[in-house]
């Protein structure tokens, strides 16, 4: 196995990964240098298929402000959403988009040099910029990988996996117990329960992690698997950072691309890191409803924003029945909506009308999804448009604060595989890139502050992790991944999607943990790796959904239809060390 050490690793390649990169390599002093790590190609992530734009409050947009973005992501978050998150991220939006425009990020002006604003669901002003009209992530992220492409001080491994995180006991509390004693200590928490309840916290504390939540782990690197050589290396560093974004290819119909299997999330759960809001899925309302890859085509939100309304086969619009907003309602209530109307009529599809928007400025504002539903036999100048609700956005992830720093000393996150209590329950409309800007900014702003110094040895703890990935004896036999993924993503979808009871739930608890997956750490190919952390991020989702017993944004209990008074958010780790007890997080003992 090779070994080697950087500074700051990075895993990911969307728009966090690629800006924290460029920002840490500007202003961090790195004496081991920076790495960043894709498993795919550089650029390909979800990021480039946020098609809608980025939110920003901009100084020069007078009908906008702060304030008023606060409220719009409140009043989206059901109740979830923290005050003090949503200001820091709103008050620097400005500064981040025009230090985007210095790396070459381009966003759609009209005549006057002006920035063009548009307006979605659930926003009271038109706040989101966007590029090449509806392709804003995309012209985001190949800005950026120009950038990192042309940076030699930027490291860049490709068809790389992260599989393991090299994390160590800070403190030291086994130091009076045997390596055998703690296995069998490990075990018997397995035993009880591999995916621990959640415990409800109302914490708001954003500023660093709350003292009650930090563990006593320390992130030292990583294992990484190079899917093209087939070979192991292990890179010690001082800090990582995830920007390994989503889990939407966990469900069955997903906008999300192939790669976004939760990886992030399954990594910091087997590191021992505070998980939070695991249970709070977003679907979103309007996929293209024609299956022809391994994903469904986004038909942005902007669309319904510049004016397009739902209706069913016969043109007759249903969502004032629903919300007084109509089409500009929450992401949740218009899926909801959807949802209901489709099996009301006993229908797999509702319908989006754009015709009522100009031609030529549905042309011009839309040429991606018009391509694509032109491709499809669809002309959205005058036909309907067949949409249905798609897994699009996880509003869970790894617990961080501001600076992206984790419960796992060492361990930072950012962007959707992160927790910052910025989208609550329900996340509002364009503020998924903004959060990934403004949180990479200010990862970068704080390492500047540390020595980087890679670390000089290691504990027999970290070395029995390299060890599991050096053993060259073990013949795997190859396992059908594309069946399990299929049976995985149909559980999700039927007993984990839109609307969920006490029984959905129970029962895909049951049919996860039947399905028979042979690996422990080592697996044969990166398609074993994905499934498996998938497995691990689904049974996560689906308990923690069984536990919140209400109704709250996107998760949304048959059984359970109003929303509780105190406003909670749900954490959860692999330690045992967190339970319900009367609404309140308390300490788990061990029994024998």
């Amino acid at each position: 196995m090779k070994y080697s050490k950087y500074s700051v690793i990075i895993i990911g390649s969307g728009i966090a990964g690629l800006y924290s990169a460029l920002k840490i390599e500007q202003q961090v002093n790195l004496p081991d240098g920076l790495l960043l790590i894709t498993k795919s190609g550089l650029g390909e992530s979800n990021s480039r298929y946020a098609q809608g734009g980025m939110v920003a409050v901009m100084k020069e947009n007078k009908s906008d402000s702060v304030a008023s973005h606060i409220s719009d992501t409140i009043k989206a978050g059901a109740g979830l959403s923290e005050f003090n998150t949503i200001k820091f991220i709103s008050e620097n939006s400005d500064a981040v988009v025009h230090d985007l425009l210095k790396f070459g990020v381009q966003f759609d002006k009209d005549e006057n040099d002006n920035f063009c604003f548009t307006q979605e669901a659930a926003h009271s002003v038109r706040r989101i910029l966007h590029s090449g009209g509806d392709a804003t992530g995309r012209m985001i992220e190949q800005a950026l990988c120009k950038k990192v492409k042309e940076n030699k001080n930027i490291e860049v491994y490709e068809k790389t996996d992260a599989v393991e995180l090299l994390v160590q006991s800070e403190d030291r509390l086994f130091n009076n117990i045997s390596f055998s004693e703690k296995s069998q200590e490990q075990q018997i928490d397995t035993v009880l329960s591999p995916y621990r309840p959640i415990a409800l916290s109302s914490d708001n504390s954003y500023t660093s992690i709350p003292p009650n939540l930090h563990t006593s782990k320390n992130c030292k690197g990583v294992v990484v698997f190079n899917s093209e050589t087939g070979e192991y290396e292990t890179i010690y560093s001082s800090a990582v950072i995830l920007a390994t974004g989503g889990v939407g290819q966990l469900y069955k119909y997903t906008t999300n691309p192939v790669d976004a299997t939760g990886d992030g999330i399954a990594l910091s759960y087997k590191a021992g890191a505070v998980l939070q809001d695991m249970e709070f899925i977003q679907f979103h309302p309007t996929a293209l409803a024609i299956d022809c890859d391994e994903n469904r085509f986004l038909i942005s939100e902007a669309v319904r924003g510049e004016g397009a309304k739902l209706c069913d086969a016969d043109g007759i619009e249903f969502m004032a029945k629903y919300d007084e907003r109509k089409e500009l309602a929450p992401r949740d209530v218009v899926t909801r909506a959807n949802f209901n109307e489709m099996c009301k009529n006993k229908v797999n599809n509702v319908y989006l009308n754009a015709s009522c928007i100009d031609s030529e400025k549905l042309a011009k504002r839309f040429p991606n999804i018009s391509k694509k539903c032109l491709e499809n036999g669809i002309d959205i100048t005058k036909d309907f448009i067949p949409v249905a609700p798609a897994a699009h956005y996880f509003m869970g992830g790894v617990k961080t604060n501001l600076r992206g720093e984790t419960s796992v000393k060492g361990l930072y996150a950012i962007g959707e595989v992160s927790s910052t209590g910025l989208h609550g329950g329900n996340r509002l409309a364009s503020n998924s890139l903004l959060e990934c800007v403004v949180c990479a900014y200010s990862v970068a702003d704080y390492l500047k502050t540390l020595n980087l110094k890679t670390p000089k040895q290691i504990d027999e703890e970290i070395k029995s992790i390299i060890d599991k990935y050096n053993d060259e004896d073990v013949v795997l036999e190859e396992i059908d991944v594309k069946s399990l993924k299929s049976e995985l993503q149909n559980i999700m979808w039927d007993y984990v999607g839109i609307l969920r009871d006490e029984k959905s739930l129970t029962t895909a608890l049951e049919k996860l943990s039947n399905i028979k997956f042979p690996r422990g750490s080592k697996c044969l190919n990166r398609d074993e790796y994905e499934f498996r952390n998938m497995l691990i991020v689904a049974k996560l989702i689906t308990a923690c959904a069984l536990e919140r017993k209400e109704s709250r944004g996107a998760h949304f209990r048959t059984d359970y239809p109003k929303m509780n008074e105190a406003c909670e958010h749900s954490v959860i780790d692999n330690s045992g060390k967190w339970k319900v007890e009367n609404g309140k997080l308390s300490n788990f003992q061990f029994s024998t």
